[in-house]
């Protein structure tokens, strides 16, 4: 008989370290686990993910993006999207009020590109796809920013002249500069269009036009050479945009153009007129394509935003941004640097600010570029490869469309695309389809904030809902997490991430009710060697625990010997816990909290491991997995095993 001393005992009751697939799960730290599905760790011990809520159906076609939006003074955000080359307000607080068409009448945008990038100013939403000119918004109706003029700078500006109803001769106070021949211009028409200088008298200072005026008045005329007097202020045709440091920043191929500085009036903000800032014509240029802008966020926050990031797919650079003096441009050191050389991000959707940092999906995972104390930016590859389990099989052709989103303390990120079909109210195929993401890799940046130490930790992935965008922003004076969806039936739906802790609430049928859904979790534990790694063991049981159980709670435990990594089933059990409030008979609070329950498992399942020839129950080291389904919190895990003798291998 084996003496009790060669009883061994190993488990987990921390998982604050959180998911890391990047090495085996034997070389993990204790705790750490290998990996998890709708888990969240944000108290140190893994729980059912927060739960999705069904709020409406949406208009079918290709969803091509959606960004929040709310005019200054507007005490909550809306939700804008565009599908299908229209223009939506999705009324995302509102379940019963359809979303509502916000194009310009008999307008529709060509979604070939098949994404659109949606960026608020200070009062508009500017809405592009790289093809078309862009929507402005201005949380009424629309309207395309196309030929829109203003005079270019003028030659001369007379002050103070004298305009007479019906005269062509004006009166001036000076003609230095004046030329036969200039265009004259004034204000609100005072002078006729094509309206030039036929002669000018020096002794009586007047002005003899070609055409006469129409009222009498005193203004200020501006007069130019022959040539072009008027410039295109309109936003140039774009796929990614940005808006920060107060201007607008445009991006189209490898070239960066730069808006008016807002103050001068309300539409500057969605004014080019500034043209020439740099030798060779008004726009940046990069080697690359340019793939995603975003703000560095301030050091100093008295001062604004840092520097623009602007991202291409192989590498990072960053533009001077806070040189708010446009004609200083030529003459500023490093006005736009190089800061890193190597992958850069995606999309526009998938970058995200925290504090210092800027977080962004790249080819080889997610990245960070981190700012230091002296608002330098440094670029470096983040614990994602804790997540490769998911992220290093996604493609460049898919991914590119990832969304992403900072959200109570937790980025979320898309990833496992696909491609789905769309239908319309018939339920036939329409041709077209939507890239989908089925699962969310998260990051919290949260994970043990109650141990007032919290450090990042990925806690697996999400799935349920096949998102295409997500969009986080404040309404109604709360933050909350919206995910536009098409779903396995080819159906547009909108969808809330939520905080609390319960049953999914989804809408299988479309004619139907909206079903309350239990969650399925599961978590890949690291491989357990029971302090001796070079010894042979049987495995006997293990001991569960959850708290925090509502409702039915179906949890199943399974393990895998060695590096085997074929699972073998231990037990399964149903946790019922009704709901109720225990009324406390003592001054202290009772010994097991609500919904706590321990289970002592039975002796596992052994099989013959053709490979090995040995019972599956025995083995140097076991990996525990447990699933459960419905809404618990796993506070304790711990396996047993038996230190065998070299002459009993468990051999079949």
């Amino acid at each position: 008989m084996i003496p009790e001393q060669n009883r061994l005992t190993e488990g987990m009751t921390s998982f604050l370290g959180g998911a890391n697939s990047a090495v085996d799960p034997a070389l993990i730290p204790s705790d750490q686990y290998s990996w998890a599905e709708n888990v969240d760790i944000r108290d140190g011990y893994p729980r059912t993910r927060p739960n999705f809520r069904f709020i409406k159906l949406l208009p079918s076609g290709v969803v091509q993006g959606a960004s929040r939006f709310a005019t200054p003074g507007q005490l909550s955000e809306t939700v804008v999207g565009m599908i299908n080359g229209k223009l939506y307000d999705l009324f995302p607080q509102s379940p019963l009020i359809e979303a509502r068409n916000i194009s310009p009448v008999g307008e529709t945008n060509p979604f070939i590109s098949r994404t659109a990038c949606l960026t608020q100013t200070t009062n508009f939403l500017v809405v592009q796809d790289g093809l078309s000119p862009a929507l402005i918004y201005n949380g009424v109706d629309s309207f395309r920013s196309q030929d829109r003029v203003k005079p270019s700078t003028p030659s001369v500006i007379l002050t103070g002249c004298i305009l007479t109803a019906g005269s062509p001769i004006i009166t001036v106070t000076n003609l230095a500069d004046v030329q036969i021949g200039m265009l004259a211009l004034a204000d609100a028409g005072f002078i006729p269009e094509n309206t030039t200088i036929s002669s000018f008298d020096i002794e009586n200072l007047t002005i003899l036009l070609s055409n006469p005026v129409p009222k009498t008045i005193v203004i200020n005329v501006s007069l130019y050479l022959p040539g072009v007097v008027r410039d295109n202020i309109s936003v140039p045709v774009g796929s990614v945009m940005c808006f920060g440091n107060g201007r607008l920043w445009v991006a189209n191929g490898n070239n960066l153009y730069a808006g008016d500085l807002v103050g001068t009036d309300i539409s500057s903000e969605i004014a080019f007129s500034e043209i020439i800032y740099l030798t060779g014509g008004g726009s940046f240029y990069f080697p690359e394509l340019i793939t995603g802008m975003f703000f560095l966020p301030g050091v100093d926050s008295s001062v604004g935003q840092g520097d623009l990031i602007v991202f291409t797919k192989v590498s990072v650079y960053a533009v001077r941004a806070t040189v708010y003096d446009r004609t200083t441009w030529q003459s500023t050191p490093n006005m736009v640097r190089k800061i890193f050389s190597g992958p850069g991000s995606f999309n526009q959707d998938s970058i995200i600010a925290l504090d210092r940092d800027i977080y962004y999906r790249a080819n080889d995972g997610i990245r960070s570029l981190t700012q230091n104390l002296t608002g330098y930016a440094t670029v470096s590859l983040t614990d994602s490869l804790e997540a490769k389990r998911i992220l290093e099989f996604d493609t460049e052709r898919w991914s590119r469309y990832a969304p992403g989103v900072i959200f109570n303390g937790r980025y979320l990120v898309g990833a496992a695309p696909k491609v789905q079909r769309i239908t319309d109210d018939n339920n036939q195929y329409t041709g077209a389809h939507n890239i989908v993401f089925s699962k969310l890799v998260v990051k919290d940046f949260l994970a043990g904030a109650a141990t007032k130490n919290p450090e990042p930790a990925y806690c697996g992935e999400w799935n349920g809902l096949q998102i295409c965008k997500l969009v986080e922003g404040n309404f109604e004076g709360q933050r909350r997490c919206f995910a536009i969806t098409c779903d396995p039936d080819g159906k547009n739906c909108l969808y809330e991430l939520l905080t609390s802790y319960n049953n999914d609430e989804v809408k299988p049928s479309r004619v139907g009710d909206i079903v309350s859904t239990p969650i399925n979790c599961s978590m890949e534990l690291r491989r357990f060697s029971f302090g001796a790694p070079l010894e042979i063991k049987e495995l006997l049981r293990a001991d569960v625990g959850f708290s925090e159980v509502y409702g039915n709670l179906n949890w199943n435990l399974d393990y895998s010997p060695d590096f085997l990594n074929v699972f073998y089933p231990i037990q399964s059990r149903n946790l019922e816990y009704e709901q109720g409030t225990l009324e406390l008979t003592t001054q202290a609070p009772p010994n097991l909290p609500l919904g706590f329950k321990t289970i002592r498992t039975v002796k596992p399942t052994s099989a013959c491991v053709d490979t090995s020839n040995r019972l599956s129950n025995f083995g140097f080291m076991f990996q525990g997995k447990i699933s459960w389904e419905g809404t618990g919190k796993l506070v304790f895990i711990r396996l047993h095993a038996y230190r065998k003798d070299i002459s009993d291998l468990g051999e079949c």
